[in-house]
């Protein structure tokens, strides 16, 4: 069976976000991303204000759901760790709160996981640890990684998959797509 799923590694200033078709048990990227668009701030007087971070949200995430007409979405809960401001968890949970509404609204079912609980079910099953798959591809931020091997936990079942091999692969076209999908950096000339 072949399905769309969407999938999220929510931060403040790091959200990514993979889209991936799974067939047959086994996951392709379509989409990944960091992105653009973010609530950072819930203040009034914040800059750009907060009504304005949040139009701009909502229309990236759903324009993201527009193209890619997912049937599944996971995304990674956000609690706060030692050294994490309370600040942090509201924006958060903020932006959470508005994937969870939009993917409602959608009729796309959402599950929200802890990250304890799909990390630990990685290092259990993956012939290579987290630590060292986020090594394994240089210049590809563990969000990126994260955010497809969330979605991958509740709506895939191929445990064939988790082989060194596989997993380095898959790393690699995630790392294209990254590629693909990120800003366009220019180039300075010295003068």
């Amino acid at each position: 069976m072949k399905k769309i799923i969407i999938s999220a590694d929510p931060g403040k200033e790091n959200f990514s976000v993979a889209i991936q078709i799974i067939d047959d048990e086994k996951p392709s990227i379509e989409y990944v991303q960091l992105l653009p668009y973010r609530i950072t701030e819930l203040r009034e007087n914040a800059n750009p204000p907060f009504l304005t971070q949040l139009e701009q949200f909502i229309e990236f995430f759903n324009g993201i759901i527009d193209k890619y007409n997912p049937i599944e979405c996971t995304m990674e809960r956000f609690q706060i760790r030692f050294r994490t401001g309370g600040a942090v968890a509201e924006v958060v949970n903020v932006m959470l709160g508005v994937c969870s509404c939009i993917c409602y609204y959608r009729k796309i079912p959402i599950k929200l996981v802890i990250a304890s609980e799909w990390k630990n079910h990685y290092n259990r099953i993956s012939e290579i640890s987290l630590e060292d798959t986020y090594r394994c591809v240089k210049r590809l931020p563990p969000h990126i990684i994260d955010s497809a091997f969330i979605g991958l936990y509740y709506s895939m079942n191929n445990k064939g998959f988790y082989t060194r091999e596989n997993i380095i692969a898959y790393c690699q076209k995630l790392k294209e797509k990254y590629d693909e999908f990120a800003p366009k950096r220019s180039i300075r000339k010295a003068s």
